[in-house]
């Protein structure tokens, strides 16, 4: 779910540049999502890229924590 919001925030930041300068199109040239909890697990990942396995995903425990989600990116603008 956070990371579906930080995409959506990107498309809408990516579009807004779109059309203020006047652009047709854009197009995405790299989009990262960086997700970090606040005990300082940090996880950069490249969309599109590999599948990740069993053994690299999140480690879970139990409480609470608070989790970031970041969507860093660049835009290539099309007339």
């Amino acid at each position: 779910m956070l990371s579906q919001q930080a995409l959506h925030k990107f498309q809408q930041k990516a579009e807004l540049i779109q059309t203020s300068l006047s652009f047709k199109h854009y197009r995405i040239v790299s989009l990262y999502l960086q997700a970090q909890n606040d005990s300082g697990y940090n996880q950069d990942k490249m969309l599109y890229a590999v599948k990740m396995t069993a053994d690299q995903a999140v480690p879970l425990e139990t409480g609470r924590t608070k989790i970031s989600v970041q969507a860093i990116g660049a835009i290539q603008l099309i007339e």
